[in-house]
């Protein structure tokens, strides 16, 4: 029950803040957007998806557990797939939800959740149990990884009119990007198990184990990155959308995938080691802030190969 009231405040609070960040980012670059009309979609975006992520959430801790299967395997990647599946379809229906109500039910709506997340923050300071540690050690890790996704949604925003001129590049961008932070987040759960088991030493150069793991990962890595670009040229092909040729679009996702995959393996690593020094729980801070580094590499890598290459 404290895990799930700090998810859900946290879950409020932080899309509240990304919503006003990425609206003022937007008018920054020239884009039109209302603060409050992103704030409130990031909000109610993120009351839908909380129905179905908690359940999602357990359910996948319960059956990894049951079946004897390795959490550190199957949960990061599964409730991150997830946690895309569900996302952009609540996105949409809230943002025609909010399209179509007024601006003085916004403000009070934005109103009502801010007085609830702050009733459940009060809550967990009180309670000063589980609750309290997952809010103190997520909360800034949280602030700093919406300024990272905020500045992917940059990167993107800028080169907005040479992605559409190609539209189905579209197709791949969430799939490479969930893959790598899965890949880092996988890593970073088998190195925090070692590290607190004692089979690992924190060593300021990765030792033999982390070095077969990075292997393990480009070697996965090489395999999805072009079944990635094949199933998006399928989509394109099959939605009529601009594409490059698949030898082109296969190529590209190969190099930025390899690129981004050497770079996430690096921050797994000294992220997990920094974790565990500082005595930190790591499943509140690694996972959240490498997909959100990642998702900040990952699109800016790949934005530059598709220019390099000149697919864009």
């Amino acid at each position: 029950m404290e895990n799930m009231r700090a998810s859900f405040t946290l879950a409020m609070s932080m899309n509240f803040y990304l919503g006003v960040l990425a609206g003022l980012l937007a008018r920054w670059i020239g884009l039109e957007a209302s603060v409050v009309d992103l704030a409130s979609v990031a909000v109610l975006s993120a009351m839908l998806s909380m129905v179905f992520l908690m359940p999602t959430a357990f359910a996948v801790a319960f059956l990894t557990f049951r079946r004897g299967l390795d959490p550190d395997n199957f949960s990061a990647p599964m409730i991150t797939l997830t946690g895309d599946l569900i996302t952009l379809p609540t996105l949409f229906l809230a943002a025609y939800l909010v399209l179509l109500t007024g601006s003085s039910l916004k403000l009070i709506f934005l109103t009502i959740a801010a007085a609830l997340s702050c009733y459940l923050a009060f809550k967990a300071v009180r309670a000063k149990k589980e609750s309290l540690k997952i809010l103190k050690e997520s909360t800034p890790i949280l602030l700093l990884c919406g300024f990272l996704e905020v500045f992917a949604g940059f990167i993107l925003g800028s080169q907005v009119e040479e992605l559409l001129a190609v539209a189905g590049v579209l197709t791949v961008l969430p799939a490479f990007l969930e893959d790598n932070g899965a890949l880092a987040s996988v890593l970073a759960a088998k190195l925090a198990t070692r590290l607190h088991a004692g089979i690992i030493l924190p060593q300021s150069k990765p030792g033999g184990f982390t070095l077969r793991m990075f292997l393990v990962n480009h070697a996965v890595a090489a395999v999805i990155f072009p079944i990635i670009a094949a199933m998006g040229y399928a989509v394109s092909f099959i939605l009529k959308l601009k594409a490059p040729s698949l030898p082109l679009l296969m190529f590209s996702l190969f190099t930025a995938g390899m690129l981004t995959v050497l770079l996430a393996n690096i921050a797994a690593y000294y992220v997990s080691v920094l974790a565990y020094r500082k005595g930190v729980d790591p499943d509140n801070v690694s996972i959240p802030l490498l997909t959100s580094t990642i998702d900040l590499m990952g699109a800016g890598i790949l934005v530059a190969v598709f220019l390099l290459l000149k697919v864009i």
